[in-house]
């Protein structure tokens, strides 16, 4: 049996921590085991379901709130722990730290997998020039410490890599379990029933952390003026982060208090899904943007922005606007979709995504024989 740790899962149950839940589920277990090393003393994001997956889940203090301790403790960990493991696959969103490549090559963990889940960096400012310093210096380095190279998408795969590694990188889609994201009509009822949304009512969707990259700022900028026009509307915002005071005063300064929901972080996605009328993803940028492939899985219309990589699309039901477009032009989309009240069922949907490779029953298959060192 092959041992994998893996890294760079986070608190928050975003795309990233979606994606190794979608396929670690799916691996056959008696060919591979994995355990989880989190650089925070909080549980991560669906830690209790990888616990009854039999993963060991180990924890240092966050790098960011103690950087000595931190370093630390991982190499205690590495030092006590790497012999255990075959192979150690490193999620990360940018390589301003690749300590936990430079440790397992330094305690002799034979394959160092590197994975891209993003296209663009997270942070501005002071903080964002430090990461693009330390991104752009480890770029160099990633040579000496890992064996394969993979991304969820090419923008991605420029991101971490350039042209350094281009053919040796592997696209690794974010695929899903299309089943699980079905829509699904009493849990619309029940959600809509419990705040307060009739039935007829129009309603707007995200999913994601509160955050720059998903650009939820814009979407209380359209959907104030949209609100103008279809009063019989309302937001649901899912997720939580560091934007999350910012957008509630907003949301407060356009009168819109009655009118969005802040559902915090949900565990029973596939439910909110179902309560929304569109899925609405304007991000700055996706490494390809898993929560869209989750809302089209449902059947929802979705409309992004054109930051987010074009192979999003799966069922003809999504719409890219340019960010830089009047705001009455994704007013207008809007209201189209409202208009066509368009859902697609259940076996068509499985059907594109199948045409498409994003249905994790067909390319957990290829991806567990990478693990295994067996090719495509």
């Amino acid at each position: 049996m092959l041992k994998v740790l893996i890294v760079g899962m986070t608190e928050n149950p975003g795309g990233m921590e979606s994606f190794v839940l979608n396929y670690l589920q799916k691996f056959d277990k008696t060919k591979l085991q994995f355990d989880f090393l989190s650089n925070t003393m909080n549980n991560i994001a669906y830690e209790d379901i990888f616990k009854l997956m039999n993963c060991k889940m180990y924890h240092i203090p966050s790098f960011g709130k103690s950087p000595l301790k931190n370093k630390i403790e991982l190499h205690r960990f590495f030092k006590k722990n790497a012999g255990k493991y075959d192979a150690i696959w490193v999620h990360l969103n940018n390589l301003a730290n690749i300590d936990y490549l430079k440790l397992a090559k330094k305690y002799n963990i034979p394959r160092r997998i590197i994975h891209s889940h993003n296209s663009k960096h997270m942070e501005t400012g002071v903080k964002g020039a430090i990461k693009r310093f330390y991104h752009k210096k480890n770029q160099m380095l990633l040579k000496y410490y890992a064996t394969d190279y993979w991304a969820c998408s090419k923008g991605a795969a420029t991101f971490f890599y350039e042209d350094i590694h281009t053919e040796k990188v592997q696209i690794i889609p974010n695929a899903i379990d299309v089943a699980q994201s079905k829509f699904n009509q009493k849990a619309r009822n029940k959600l809509r029933n419990q705040n307060n949304i009739a039935p007829s009512t129009f309603v707007l969707g995200n999913i994601g952390r509160l955050q720059y990259q998903k650009n939820q700022e814009f979407i209380l900028e359209v959907f104030r003026d949209f609100q103008n026009i279809s009063k019989d509307s309302r937001l649901i915002l899912v997720g939580d982060g560091p934007d999350k005071e910012m957008l509630i005063k907003k949301t407060n300064d356009y009168n819109l208090r009655d009118k969005v929901i802040f559902t915090g972080v949900q565990s029973n996605i596939s439910e909110w899904l179902s309560t929304f009328d569109v899925f609405f993803f304007p991000s700055r940028f996706e490494g390809l943007g898993i929560a869209a492939l989750e809302a089209q899985a449902n059947g929802l219309p979705v409309i992004t922005s054109t930051s987010v990589p074009k192979k999003v699309n799966v069922t003809d039901l999504t719409t890219f606007l340019d960010l830089n477009a009047p705001i009455s032009s994704w007013v207008d989309v809007l209201l189209s979709v409202k208009n066509n009240d368009k859902r697609l069922n259940g076996d068509l949907i499985v059907q594109k995504f199948i045409e498409k490779h994003f249905e994790i029953s067909i390319e957990v298959k290829r991806v567990q024989k990478l693990l295994l060192g067996e090719g495509e």
